[in-house]
């Protein structure tokens, strides 16, 4: 079963992005199916990160507060990209899934240049080397 996206063609990002259920990409690379695999990947890690905060939220909800349940349903929505963005082991961890996925459809040859992404591009502090293992599994 797929998760519902929304995908956004657009010249306003250089290859392509995510955040929560959104997908944007280049109109150059709308058919590379390396690329969406990885920003699938990332709205897929948008929903694990969403279910447990609004299973809090609901159970709150119905036993303890309402203003505690609106809280969490709110935060659910951000736990996401709030641990992606400050927490840089987090943010190794789903961007090495995401090239792992892209990985699965590009071919193994393309190990080097993700990995090489992935060291230099997220500021990470991590080596190429680091990188390729954390890629591989």
């Amino acid at each position: 079963m797929k998760l519902p996206y929304y995908l956004k063609v657009t010249d306003s990002v250089k290859y392509a992005d995510s955040k929560m259920c959104r997908i944007r990409i280049n109109p150059d690379y709308e058919n590379h199916e390396g690329l969406m695999a990885h920003e699938y990947e990332h709205v897929k890690q948008w929903y694990a990160f969403l279910a447990p905060f609004l299973i809090a939220a609901i159970v709150c909800w119905f036993t303890y507060s309402d203003s505690i349940a609106i809280a969490l349903a709110f935060f659910s929505l951000l736990a996401k990209g709030l641990a992606y963005t400050f927490i840089k082991g987090v943010r190794f961890e789903l961007e090495a899934r995401a090239y792992r996925k892209q990985l699965e459809v590009q071919g193994p040859q393309n190990l080097e240049v993700f990995a090489k992404a992935l060291a230099e591009g997220y500021d990470l502090n991590v080596s190429v080397e680091e990188a390729r293992k954390k890629i591989k599994g």
